[in-house]
């Protein structure tokens, strides 16, 4: 049995602990600090992946874009270059009569 010690507590009071308390008290508050260090840790590294997320999110809805861009103007040329061949066949197959 190991000797008690005083501690003194909030209100002021002088109360006898043993040291094997005191010791465990000791070795909880320190795996304590280790869990808070390694929560604080886990919050940064889960901002870390929250910003990443959205900036490829961004990235993709950029390429998206773009490419929904040159979609139309793919469809607005073929369109034009459809318009005028119909116009050229339209054309060929067309007689002049002149009086």
């Amino acid at each position: 049995v190991r000797p008690a010690t005083h501690v003194v507590m909030p209100d002021k009071k002088k109360v006898k602990m043993p040291e094997a308390k005191i010791e465990d008290k000791r070795v909880l508050e320190e795996q304590i600090e280790i869990l808070k260090v390694k929560l604080e840790n886990e919050k940064k590294m889960r901002e870390r992946f929250k910003k990443e997320s959205e900036w490829i999110s961004k990235n993709w809805e950029r390429k998206f874009l773009i490419l929904r861009n040159s979609f139309h103007v793919l469809k607005n040329e073929m369109f034009t270059r459809h318009t005028l061949y119909r116009q050229f066949a339209v054309l060929a197959d067309t007689s002049f009569n002149y009086i």
